[in-house]
């Protein structure tokens, strides 16, 4: 908890735990900020994991670090929940986002010079992360890749 309250904290947020009423276990919800553009306006959006989007204020530093964003984003998951979250915010952050649960079809449809980053999960079905990467690599040489790893293939139960 204590790793979990420092990242979330780190990026402004705010992070709240209730014990369960049976008094095993506990739930946790977290909320962070971020930018969103519309009309050529700066906003701020806090995304809290259990209720809808609120605004809060905006400020200079948010609006530096937003002019430094990139814009268009290729997001590859064979995980429907973790594409959705991911495309979700990202696209409540102002990025156009193009995402796939199948790493073949996301490579079928692969834009050469059209992304700014690619976000590719490394555990997939048909075409692995490291796989994707090295065939989008031999079609586009400056696109920049982040590949993901889900912490559940780190920790074993």
């Amino acid at each position: 908890m204590y790793i979990s309250k420092s990242i979330v904290e780190a990026h402004g947020g705010k992070i709240e735990g209730e014990n369960n009423s049976i008094g095993r276990g506990a739930t946790f919800a977290f909320s962070l900020p971020l930018i969103i553009q519309r009309d050529h306006r700066q906003e701020s959006v806090a995304i809290n994991t259990t209720t809808a989007a609120t605004m809060i204020n905006d400020n200079e530093e948010r609006t530096k670090f937003h002019k430094t964003k990139m814009k268009r984003i290729l997001l590859v998951d064979d995980d429907y929940d973790h594409t959705i979250t991911f495309k979700v915010g990202l696209e409540l952050a102002g990025f156009e986002v193009d995402s796939y649960n199948d790493s073949a079809i996301a490579l079928s449809n692969f834009k050469p010079d059209y992304y700014d980053l690619l976000l590719i999960d490394i555990k997939m079905p048909k075409i692995d992360g490291f796989g994707l990467y090295e065939r989008i690599r031999k079609i586009d040489v400056k696109v920049k890749v982040w590949l993901l790893l889900h912490m559940k293939y780190i920790i074993k139960h």
